[in-house]
């Protein structure tokens, strides 16, 4: 079974220490027991979820076919999460949509 950490960010938090806190994660812990896996890992991929303020990060293989990650790590962002949802539900234009993502 996968052992994912979260790193929870609360509203006005840091996302800059959690993400410092993610990479500190993946060299630590992530990197060595994958080491320690079968599968062996080609690249870290990292995977924004935005819609649920998510950032994972994970071992993969390249090409990427499957999951192989006995380990990862997860940031869950309240602020972006709620960045998404007032954009997702405004009238915007998709370019305006896109200019409006880009501060995020």
């Amino acid at each position: 079974m996968p052992a994912f950490r979260d790193i929870d960010v609360p509203a006005g938090g840091s996302l800059h220490d959690a993400l410092t806190e993610l990479a500190l994660e993946i060299v630590d812990r992530v990197i060595p027991l994958q080491s320690d896996a079968s599968r062996a890992m080609h690249e870290i991929r990292v995977e924004l979820w935005l819609d649920s303020g998510r950032i994972i990060a994970f071992p993969s293989k390249i090409p990427f076919s499957r999951r192989i990650d006995v380990a990862g790590c997860v940031v869950n962002s309240t602020d972006i999460e709620s960045a998404i949802r007032a954009i997702d539900e405004s009238e915007l234009t998709d370019d305006g949509y896109d200019t409006a993502l880009a501060p995020i």
